[in-house]
């Protein structure tokens, strides 16, 4: 009976060993995972990171306010208040707005020239 025992107990030690063996590595598998994980999720925050920057920058450039202080006006017809891209829509003595980057104009067109 002893003998028995005594085997009995061997083959739980032997037992409990191969599942303590498995717990490790599957607790390897999931700390590789995990670590990947954490990981993958810098790089991906990292490049939305960027990517708003880039859009936030773009945005900046784009930015009409931002283009006035660059040296460029914006043309508008008094009547109409329609933006003037053609130097052929506008008729002598008409109204013109020019908005700046600091101040507006206010003018009377006296030639077009195309």
């Amino acid at each position: 009976i002893l003998e028995e025992k005594r085997l009995a107990l061997f083959k739980l030690m032997v037992e409990l060993k191969e599942r303590k063996d498995f717990f490790i590595s599957y607790r390897m598998y999931i700390d590789d995972l995990l670590s990947r994980l954490i990981h993958n999720f810098r790089v991906y925050f990292m490049d939305r990171r960027q990517r708003v920057l880039s859009l936030t920058q773009r945005l900046s450039d784009l930015n009409p306010h931002n283009i006035l202080k660059r040296g460029f006006s914006i043309a508008i017809k008094k009547e109409t208040k329609e933006v003037i891209i053609n130097s052929q829509k506008v008729q002598r003595g008409e109204g013109v707005s020019i908005i700046l980057h600091k101040g507006q104009l206010e003018c009377i067109v006296e030639e077009s020239i195309n």
